[in-house]
């Protein structure tokens, strides 16, 4: 050990030895407790650790290893956007945790606050955006190794062979609507929106597409609980909303509320007395364009 290393640096050092040469043994999440997501990115490749405190708060468990290389393309990102790329990629493969449980990020920059303050994202930002607003994730500071001494000695030393770009966003995203042909023109502006509620909470989404094929994205997360129907609603609203204050007079709506849709057209009864206040703000709303197709 080379005498100028202090005693703080010795401590770190043989700490993270410790952590590399004892690997942990892979367990199951427990209810109840958050899980630790550490993230380490270099230049060509990143890896993460999926873990979870025990019972006392003093031992971080190990739940998942994950690790990727990046394509040549995806490397001449700066670090920021590599970290970005990264967590959206581990959050695809681990979704089945993050939907079950909040996780903590633990990374060197934060990657969520740089996403999520973008105002108006495009490209691959906003679809890292969408993705990821589906979870619910927290960056926080760590400054113990522990977990993160795993993280970093994996991506220091990647695995070599095949590898697939990241590329696993969108599985077929080349179909976006199952049903009625909309590739067609049209001249208006069209509108995608979607709801969806479960134990976690309601989110809502919603995308306007222009006659020029420009897209402007909006999501939110209801701080309040609702139902499917009352969700879809509310995600129709915003759009609504959205496409008034652009000042867009003719709209094709394109969604999967079948309930929704005959409400709207007058096709079905509403008795449901949570659902008639939504019908009636639709209906204001409705009143200030001069076409709308569903």
């Amino acid at each position: 050990m080379p005498k100028h290393f202090g005693p703080r640096i010795v401590r770190k050092l043989l700490t993270r030895s410790v952590y590399l040469s004892t690997p942990l043994v892979l367990v199951h999440p427990e209810p109840g407790r958050p899980l630790l997501l550490y993230l380490s990115v270099l230049d060509g490749a990143f890896r993460c650790f999926l873990g979870q405190h025990d019972e006392i708060r003093r031992k971080v468990q190990a739940i998942y290893y994950l690790s990727k290389k990046f394509t040549p393309y995806e490397a001449q990102y700066s670090l920021l956007k590599r970290t970005c790329c990264g967590l959206t990629w581990a959050a695809q493969k681990l979704r089945h945790y993050f939907y079950a449980y909040n996780t903590y990020l633990i990374s060197r920059i934060d990657p969520l606050k740089y996403i999520f303050q973008k105002p108006m994202p495009t490209g691959n930002l906003a679809k890292w955006k969408i993705l990821l607003s589906e979870f619910d994730i927290v960056y926080v500071t760590q400054k113990a190794f522990k977990g993160q001494a795993l993280a970093d000695h994996l991506a220091e030393n990647p695995v070599g062979g095949e590898y697939k770009p990241l590329k696993t966003y969108f599985l077929d995203d080349e179909v976006s609507f199952m049903g009625e042909d909309i590739m067609e023109s049209y001249d208006g502006w069209r509108m995608f929106f979607d709801g969806a509620a479960n134990f976690k909470g309601v989110s809502i989404g919603e995308v306007l597409v222009s006659e020029t094929g420009q897209y402007y994205l909006v999501s939110a997360k209801l701080r309040f609980p609702c139902t499917n129907n009352m969700a879809e609603y509310e995600a129709y609203i915003l759009g609504l909303n959205m496409a008034v204050e652009m000042n867009i007079k003719k709209l094709l709506v394109i969604g999967d509320s079948n309930l929704l849709v005959h409400h709207v057209q007058g096709e079905w009864d509403t008795k449901n007395p949570k659902i008639l206040p939504y019908l009636h703000r639709v209906q204001e709303l409705e009143r200030r364009f001069t076409k709308i197709e569903f």
